[in-house]
């Protein structure tokens, strides 16, 4: 008899054994597939529920040696309910559970030790992976909202869209965008559906090693999309132990409710107005005054309005006297309606900078555009420019190193701080970023004309007519025959030429002339 139980005993530890061992494997095999194909990881959460309260039930069965007794019956409707009790509550709070982390303990350990360094994070453009190009508007809009809303966390620096387009489709490593970003993480995030509802999945990822330290699917209405984002936000800050100001926790705790159409096209206003083009512009308008139509009281739309035609004015492709009234509209009521508005007061401060030449009320409005987004780094910039107007060079100094710190690889602070150091007179620091925002983007002349100055003043005569050759060798008749005319201590009257060349053939505007005669 005591044989017979031994060996029963015996049996159902190897059935328990293989139980367990199989259900690690079918675990791994799922967290493979969920992470492959993008498979919603609730269903992977419900399924392991189901295993984990499994085993109770295969233990029910062989201690009552595969009969349905009575007290079997019973043990059995107990589990049966409290597994339906748990699968319901991960289901209204999926992120109260997280069965899927129970995996591989030792390692989950290691991704929270990694997960509490994580202080910066790049976000990567965003996967269209809905089945068609024509929401690639919508995803490229969702793309720049998430990163705009993480820019008012201060705690945690994201770099602009910017600087990590280029990244979309990139062939490149998780290891070298993060090293040249320089991020601790980066956050992968795939758009899987748009059609009633929107569908997201995000993955953060661990860069030194790399290591996924968090994935979730989330699930909302289109006119929940702010909600959406709040809680994306929210779930990355709780996974890394993010330490939120209460100012950051209210900002995370509200989301107002969109009309769907009204936001899509507001996404796709922001889509066009990033090409920087005479059509961009007014496609942005008018997707910016339909989104208007839709819904009235989003105060987003008219600062986004505002910002398509200051870009307009900026890129002559409309005149003061045809902008500056569309600006001024949009842009106080979208004060009007969230005073609070980050973008609207980086919008006062251009048209300050640009227009008014009020220095003081520019500078109160970059000052409250970056309190209400530290993450604004174009704020942070054309700060930096403006404290360089004003002759306060120290502290145009380091808001400038604040926001290269923030955003490294972003063309438009490598340029401006350039400038800055060119006035300040660190020369060779100037000629490096210059050069650093040739490789991103090398058709941006005005970075030759640093290079050009900054050399000269170096006394690398060679070397600053070589820079004017790139920059003007292709479009200025007799260009060569002026340059090949140089003789040591002949720079000026070289650059006195080539202006007269660039006059008389309408290369550049007056002010570009008068830097050769400087």
């Amino acid at each position: 008899m005591k044989q017979t139980e031994q060996k029963n005993d015996r049996n159902i530890g190897k059935k328990l054994l293989v139980y367990l061992g199989s259900a690690w494997v079918f675990i791994e095999a799922l967290n493979f597939l969920v992470d492959k194909y993008y498979w919603n990881s609730r269903v992977l959460d419900i399924l392991i529920l189901l295993i984990i309260f499994g085993l109770p039930t295969l233990v029910i069965h062989l201690y009552f040696d595969r009969k349905f007794t009575r007290r079997a019956i019973i043990l059995h409707s107990i589990n049966i309910l409290l597994t339906i009790a748990v699968i319901s509550f991960s289901l209204i709070k999926p992120n109260a559970l997280n069965p899927s982390q129970i995996r591989l303990i030792k390692f989950q350990n290691e991704q929270k030790k990694l997960a509490r360094s994580v202080r910066s994070l790049a976000i990567l453009p965003f996967s269209n992976f809905t089945g068609t190009e024509s929401h690639a508007s919508l995803v490229s809009g969702l793309h720049d909202a998430l990163i705009s809303e993480f820019g008012k966390i201060g705690a945690i620096r994201v770099p602009s869209r910017t600087s990590t387009l280029p990244y979309a489709d990139s062939q490149k490593t998780i290891k070298s965008i993060a090293s040249e970003l320089k991020v601790d993480a980066i956050l992968e995030t795939s758009v899987l559906s748009v059609n009633e509802k929107i569908r997201i999945q995000v993955k953060l990822i661990n860069t030194v090693p790399e290591i996924q330290l968090w994935s979730q699917t989330f699930d909302t209405e289109l006119d929940n999309i702010m909600g959406l984002y709040n809680q994306v936000i929210k779930n990355i800050a709780n996974q890394i132990h993010l330490a939120l100001s209460p100012d950051e926790k209210n900002i995370l705790k509200y989301s107002r409710v969109v009309n769907p159409e009204a936001y899509k096209a507001y996404l796709e206003g922001i889509y066009q107005s990033e090409k920087l083009s005479a059509t961009g512009f007014q496609l942005a308008k008018e997707s910016f005054q339909k989104s208007i139509e839709l819904d009235s009281m989003f105060a987003p739309v008219y600062a986004g309005l505002a910002f398509a035609w200051i870009g307009a004015l900026q890129m002559d492709h409309a005149t003061a006297t045809e902008a500056m009234p569309h600006i001024y509209k949009n842009n106080l009521k979208a004060l009007m309606i969230d005073p609070n508005h980050p973008q609207a007061h980086y919008n006062e401060a251009l048209i300050s900078f640009q227009e008014e030449w009020d220095w003081a009320k520019c500078e109160t409005a970059f000052r409250k555009a970056i309190e209400l987004n530290p993450g604004h780094v174009a704020a942070q910039a054309y700060f930096g420019h403006l404290l360089l107007i004003l002759k306060r060079f120290d502290e145009a100094i380091i808001v400038m190193e604040k926001a290269l710190e923030m955003d490294p690889r972003n063309p438009l602070v490598l340029f401006l701080y350039a400038v800055v150091l060119w006035h300040h007179g660190d020369l060779d620091r100037a000629i490096k970023l210059a050069q650093e925002t040739l490789e991103i983007n090398p058709n941006n002349g005005i970075i030759y004309t640093i290079l050009e100055s900054s050399m000269y003043l170096k006394g690398d005569f060679n070397g600053s007519i070589e820079m004017m050759r790139i920059k003007h060798g292709n479009k200025i008749e007799g260009f060569e025959d002026v340059v090949n005319e140089y003789k040591e201590n002949e720079y000026e009257s070289i650059m006195l030429k080539i202006a007269e060349l660039l006059q008389d053939q309408s290369l550049v505007n007056y002010f570009g002339v008068a830097l050769y005669y400087n």
